[in-house]
């Protein structure tokens, strides 16, 4: 048991795997109920604030009120679920865990943290600290991403090492494979090149700009697939000059 276990109300930490079969009420309902549960659990935490499907709006009667919990006194990332009039999920870390999570985001590329900050809403705590990590989540999603160059190269050797070994295999499902493969990381090294975050109120992707390049190593890729890679391994290799200008 952690210390912060320690310091909770004893029903919360030997209740923790509830779930509802069905919630009423609106949004204004869930979050009353996410600031009462916050009120009553985590009345000294730094800030917390509302995620997910009833922070966005796109609620249905099956949802749960997600919660993040920010809290200095935890050592360790902690999971809570409750049910109220809601059931409520909380997911519970302190600021270092949560900006560690952002870094591996940018790294990776994915956006689950940062879109939950985009769309959270605020119930407690300290609104400076608030504001700033919804500023910084609010210019990732709308601004092109800045990828670590390492990363772009990574994919570019990743395309030339496909490329090596679709020219060595032979059999007809061999050259299908790797055709696909090689294809595949085409679409990566291309998408950390010329990629840009698209957002709107259903969903957040990378956008691929395609070049004409692509659209010949596109058009010759059924080809490949069948056998034939003559013209999709030239296609790529230009491919790769162009972005080498």
């Amino acid at each position: 048991m952690t210390h912060f276990e320690k310091i909770l109300p004893e029903d919360l930490v030997t209740n923790k795997h509830f779930r509802a079969e069905k919630n009423l009420g609106g949004q204004q309902h869930a979050l009353s109920a996410a600031r009462a549960y916050v009120r009553a659990r985590h009345k000294s935490c730094l800030v917390s604030f509302v995620t997910g499907s009833y922070s966005s709006g796109r609620f249905g009667e099956y949802s749960d009120v997600d919660i993040y919990v920010i809290d200095e006194r935890v050592n360790k990332p902690l999971r809570e679920q409750i049910i109220t009039t809601f059931p409520i999920q909380v997911a519970i870390m302190d600021t270092r865990h949560l900006q560690r999570l952002l870094q591996l985001e940018s790294v990776h590329g994915s956006i689950t943290i940062t879109h939950a900050l985009y769309n959270a809403k605020y119930l407690s705590g300290d609104t400076h600290y608030f504001d700033s990590i919804h500023k910084d989540a609010k210019q990732r999603i709308e601004t092109p991403p800045l990828y670590d160059r390492r990363i772009v190269y990574r994919c570019r050797l990743a395309v030339t090492n496909n490329l090596i070994k679709l020219r060595k295999v032979n059999t007809e499902i061999e050259i299908s494979c790797a055709a696909v493969k090689l294809f595949q990381s085409v679409i990566k090294y291309l998408q950390l090149e010329n990629g840009s975050w698209i957002y709107n109120n259903e969903f957040c992707h990378l956008n691929l700009h395609e070049c004409d390049e692509f659209t010949a190593v596109r058009t010759h890729f059924s080809k490949a697939v069948s056998g034939d890679t003559y013209d999709f391994c030239d296609a790529i290799a230009q491919l790769l000059r162009s972005r080498e200008k």
